[in-house]
């Protein structure tokens, strides 16, 4: 969380307004965010493998057997519309000989 508020600080207090003051280093200031980015994620993971007290990381799975439905909609709705786009070999042509 402390990572996000410096970055967030340097967005707003000192990105956007070097943008606004000249709109033409846009470039050149996507290129220090992205730059000041990778130093903070190095940062991160040097205190995470060189600290002894480090807790390890926490992932929460979320696990609904409702979303097998929305994949098998999903599914339905591809080969219906598949189905709807192929055509028909039972449609007569434009100007056929009976008319």
């Amino acid at each position: 969380e402390e990572a996000d508020e410096r970055f967030r600080a340097y967005v707003t207090e000192v990105a956007l307004p070097s943008i606004g003051n000249d709109p033409e280093r846009e470039e050149e200031v996507a290129n220090e965010l992205l730059q000041a980015q990778g130093l903070a994620t190095d940062r991160i993971i040097a205190e995470y493998t060189e600290s002894d007290t480090w807790s390890p990381a926490v992932f929460r799975v979320i696990v609904s057997p409702m979303v097998a439905w929305i994949w098998i909609g999903a599914i339905v709705t591809v080969l219906g519309t598949a189905f709807a786009l192929w055509p028909d070999r039972r449609r007569r042509r434009v100007g056929s000989r009976n008319a």
